[in-house]
């Protein structure tokens, strides 16, 4: 259903420097590939292609495979590089052994998903289960992560309106934790430079001024401020949009293979 929906509120890339830390949770990783998935909009056959780290050379897919980088802290949009460091740490925090060949992804692309796809895909495909396994992408991993994190992270099937509850006697942080997961804000309370915020039904430089309101702010108050703002733009619309989100927070088992 997910993939079907009308997306009022985008998530799209931008031309700034890349903002996600690195290493990634199972929880991050697997909202990065959903993300990508519900931008990129794959027929169903080449979904499944996706979730089993299978990436045939066609325009989708190239897309795909530049924004899940980049959302997994993968890829540096300014530098147009792929960030080798980042899938250094994923595989020592992991406790998996650094493939040797990782040095050779460095250099620059032109920026476009072909020359990114281009640039990795032979990587991928010379090491698809030690990469499934780094970025939690199997039901095995992920499972081990979220039982390991019960309760201190939003479970599988739960929307971040249910789990953000357990700070319902602080509005200003159950905000806080739901844009968190809606990703409009990072773990530091920062807007991501790498995803441009736009509602539907909100002019975009409203949204903006908004953006630059929250940023004055500490804290669960960063969320609080660009809640009310974008309230007094249209409260109807935002409402619209954050329903959605919450919708699309459900994270399931459809963005990692069975092994």
């Amino acid at each position: 259903m997910w993939l079907t929906a009308k997306i009022v509120v985008f998530l799209c890339l931008s031309g700034f420097v890349y903002s996600f830390k690195y290493p990634r949770t199972a929880e991050q990783s697997l909202w990065a590939f959903r993300a990508c998935q519900s931008e990129i909009l794959p027929d169903l056959n080449l979904l499944k292609q996706w979730n089993n780290w299978d990436l045939p050379d066609n325009n989708k897919t190239h897309c795909y495979l530049k924004c899940s980088l980049m959302y997994l802290g993968a890829y540096n949009t300014k530098t147009k590089t792929i960030n080798v460091n980042a899938i250094k740490t994923q595989f020592a925090t992991r406790d998996f052994n650094i493939p040797k060949d990782v040095v050779k992804l460095g250099g620059a692309t032109n920026g476009s998903c072909k020359s990114i796809y281009d640039k990795i895909i032979w990587f991928i495909n010379d090491y698809k289960e030690q990469m499934k396994r780094a970025y939690w992408a199997t039901r095995q991993d992920a499972g081990k992560w979220y039982a390991a994190n019960k309760g201190y992270v939003k479970a599988l099937n739960q929307t971040a309106s249910d789990f953000c509850n357990g700070f319902k006697k602080d509005p200003d942080c159950n905000l806080d934790c739901r844009f968190y997961y809606y990703r409009w804000i990072d773990e530091d309370h920062l807007f991501y430079k790498d995803i441009k915020l736009r509602v539907d039904g909100i002019p975009r430089d409203k949204v903006k001024k908004c953006k630059r309101e929250a940023s004055k702010e500490r804290k669960c108050k960063v969320a609080r401020v660009l809640y009310e703002c974008l309230g007094k733009a249209d409260k109807d619309a935002l409402d619209r949009s954050l329903k959605l989100l919450d919708n699309l927070s459900l994270s399931t088992y459809k963005c990692t293979s069975k092994n």
